[in-house]
């Protein structure tokens, strides 16, 4: 029962690899400490992101910027510049982007989403407790 269980998952990851050659809905979730499946298509994966139930789990408002950055594991890209951090994802059908900006001592402030064909999305921050 295992060897089938494991062949299942390994056609499973090549369906999704077939689906999503580059970066993955599942991988992003990951990253953001959501619960997000490959099982949804593009449009509905975006759809997810830009809705108001799409707030990161492990990111909160001030965190340090070292502990926020090492949350995200999985991008296609990094960039980093002295007063934001971008996270970029490659899908097929274009990119989506996480811009963190960061204040004079190094603490998250904002979150803003870019998706393809799209106006900016701020994504609200939890603060800290």
């Amino acid at each position: 029962m295992k060897a089938y269980n494991r062949l299942k998952n390994h056609i499973q990851l090549g369906y999704n690899r077939i689906r999503y050659p580059f970066s993955m809905p599942e991988e992003v979730g990951l990253d953001l400490g959501l619960d997000i499946t490959n099982a949804l298509n593009f449009e509905s994966f975006l759809e997810f992101l830009s809705s108001g139930s799409c707030l990161p789990q492990n990111l909160e408002k001030y965190m340090r910027r070292e502990e926020v950055e090492r949350f995200f594991a999985h991008p296609f890209r990094t960039d980093h510049f002295q007063d934001k951090t971008l996270f970029s994802y490659y899908f097929k059908q274009g990119w989506v982007e996480f811009e963190l900006k960061f204040d004079c001592e190094n603490r998250l402030r904002r979150m803003w989403l870019h998706l393809p064909g799209e106006e900016d999305l701020e994504i609200k921050l939890p603060k800290n407790s």
